[in-house]
């Protein structure tokens, strides 16, 4: 093959440091994963090296997180994006009650 081209499985391969030299020689390349308070994570998902997941945010169930997740934001998919920012649920207040009335049995 001449030089400067590349075949199908060289495209499928991934760039390594040392492309001659056994993967279990290659080494382990890692960095921090952040998780802020309140964030939820769902079930089988994969957050990739370096990745700040923000506070109060939500990954998805089995999504793929390759870059950062802002602050109260809902994320899902491979790779994850962000479909629509989570709103804050507000709760019913109950009725006040009459003076007198009985309370909630």
């Amino acid at each position: 093959m001449p030089a400067g081209r590349r075949g199908r499985a060289d495209r499928r391969r991934p760039a390594l440091r040392r492309p001659r030299a056994p993967l279990r020689e290659q080494g382990l390349v890692t960095a921090p994963v952040s998780v802020g308070d309140g964030a939820r994570v769902g079930p089988g998902a994969a957050l990739l090296r370096g990745v700040t997941v923000g506070a109060g945010a939500v990954v998805g169930a089995h999504a793929v997180v390759s870059a950062d997740v802002a602050p109260g934001a809902a994320v899902g998919g491979v790779p994850a994006a962000v479909p629509r920012p989570v709103r804050a649920v507000s709760r019913p207040q109950p009725a006040p009650r009459a003076p007198g009335a009985p309370g909630p049995r």
